[in-house]
């Protein structure tokens, strides 16, 4: 909807958001939402998979997904059948969550957090979603429910079988702890030693990408068919670099 509006704003007005969604009842929450925003002329909503979607011949100007691939089981055929939906000079746009399956950490990235942990005081280790106090780290598969992060270590290396990459940023790993939903609520932004912990935190992370002893695990790409111009990252963090072999 921020998309519609920011195309409306610039004057561009013939335009169609073909939305995906297998839930009925969170499409019936969308149009709600359109509805109430003057929008519904510009949105299209199809209930069906994401593992089985296809675009039946229709070609489109563009395809975006906002942290929605990490739900998916059968990433190999959703992102064919977006390469084949694509106009030749469309573009794909996606942000996501390529770290381990499940959200975990990779060992090396847990070998650092677990040592980290030791020096954390005990109000810091509360996990604020599952109301638990978490004395030592918990590495927690959180792809036993709701397909959570499912597959988010192989979307980055099936992407780049696919596409050309015109932008790519990479970023998080040992931060995503600190800063997540779980743990985050504990440190606040006005207090000066918490933002000095989250600092040294990100500092350490973005030293050990650099090294190439960990690896992002969050990723936003504008994608392409073809692009002859080198792709545009942050310092030498190009998709390549940061792909994570799972051996």
């Amino acid at each position: 909807m921020g998309v519609a509006a920011g195309l409306k704003k610039e004057g561009i007005h013939d335009f169609h958001f073909y939305c995906v969604e297998l839930s009925p009842a969170q499409i019936k929450r969308a149009l709600e939402f359109v509805e109430k925003a003057g929008l519904t002329e510009n949105f299209i909503f199809i209930e069906a998979d994401f593992n089985t979607w296809e675009s039946h011949g229709q070609v489109f100007a563009g395809a975006m997904c906002h942290h929605a691939l990490h739900h998916v089981l059968d990433l190999e055929h959703l992102i064919a059948a977006i390469r084949n939906a694509l106009h030749p000079q469309g573009c794909f746009v996606a942000i996501d969550v390529v770290g381990r399956n499940g959200h975990m950490r990779w060992p090396e990235a847990l070998e650092i957090i677990e040592q980290i942990w030791r020096f954390l005081p005990e109000e810091k280790r509360y996990h604020h979603i599952l109301k638990s106090m978490d004395i030592e780290y918990v590495n927690r598969d959180c792809s036993t429910e709701g397909f959570e992060g499912i597959r988010s270590q192989d979307i980055l290396p099936i992407l780049s079988q696919h596409f050309k990459f015109e932008k790519f940023l990479a970023f998080g790993n040992l931060i995503d702890v600190f800063t997540s939903r779980g743990f985050g609520a504990s440190y606040n932004s006005n207090d000066e030693r918490d933002t000095a912990f989250i600092d040294f935190i990100q500092y350490l992370n973005d030293l050990l990408i650099d090294l190439g002893y960990i690896k992002p695990t969050r990723m936003c790409a504008v994608m392409v068919l073809e692009d002859e111009q080198p792709t545009k990252v942050y310092k030498h963090w190009t998709p390549e670099f940061c792909i994570r072999e799972p051996g």
